[in-house]
């Protein structure tokens, strides 16, 4: 039996331009009662922390009717601080999220201090149906996992 896990590519990998632009992506969590959320940042060439980090929820599928989760908000009240990237090595940040008790959609939204290339992956858990590959969705936002290996 397949577990009931479902990875989901947020944003391919690329550049994300400094903080004059915020990256926003969303995640459909119906179904899911755990997440994870990794954003993998490429050597930025020094120690600069984004400038914007966090983790949003909202009952559709529109950021702008979205709320902060406070935990999650990096440099805010109550919230964590942004650690400073690797100079030498790519960096992950990551965030565990129990989903029993967000709205049905997360947001996260990153503006790097420089440059920076970017990845941000998230794997959901513990879903009501087991996943199958062959009858998911390749649109961004949803999943597009090619294959599963087990052994």
């Amino acid at each position: 039996m397949q577990p009931t896990m479902k990875t989901v590519v947020l944003q391919a990998p690329g550049s994300i331009p400094t903080n004059a632009a915020t990256t926003t992506t969303r995640l459909d969590c119906l179904g899911y009662d755990y997440a994870t959320i990794d954003l993998i940042m490429g050597i930025a060439g020094d120690t600069a922390k984004p400038t914007t980090l966090s983790i949003v929820e909202g009952d559709t599928t529109t950021y702008a009717s979205a709320a902060a989760i406070t935990e999650l908000t990096g440099g805010g009240v109550g919230g964590f601080t942004i650690p400073a990237l690797d100079n030498t090595t790519m960096s992950v940040i990551q965030f565990r999220i129990n989903l029993l008790k967000r709205k049905r959609y997360l947001f996260t939204t990153l503006a790097p201090a420089n440059a920076t290339t970017t990845c941000i992956v998230a794997h959901l858990y513990k879903g009501e149906e087991p996943y199958d590959a062959a009858t998911q969705s390749t649109v961004v936002g949803t999943t597009n996992m090619l294959a599963m290996v087990e052994d």
